[in-house]
């Protein structure tokens, strides 16, 4: 009778973890979407501003109004391919480490 117990426990514990796991995806792809939507709102929006009309050093400052979106809509991207790899695969893994080899070549000296 424990072990019946035991297993169906697992199973349940098994099955939660499954739909939180989509969960998160789901709500990451959502998140993901929505900042790539906002960015490129904000973006086209910075672009109907009057402030790019002449070209002075003042308005080449103030271009952070413009580009500021562009990064938004950036963290987006990652995100959703943040979702879209799967965690376990060597893809993912290469993200965030990357070998020196790959990265430069080597400088002798």
């Amino acid at each position: 009778m424990d072990s019946v117990l035991l297993l169906a426990g697992r199973a349940a514990a098994a099955d939660h973890r499954r739909i939180a796991a989509r969960a998160r995806k789901i709500i990451g792809n959502i998140v993901g979407w929505l900042s790539l939507a906002v960015g490129i709102a904000g973006m086209l929006f910075h672009l109907q501003s009057h402030s790019f009309d002449q070209q002075k050093p003042k308005n080449l400052v103030y271009a952070a109004r413009f580009v500021a979106p562009l990064a938004y809509a950036g963290l987006g991207l990652l995100l959703i391919m943040d979702r879209v790899t799967d965690p376990d695969s060597t893809e993912w893994a290469q993200w965030s480490r990357s070998s020196p080899s790959a990265a430069s070549p080597a400088i002798s000296s």
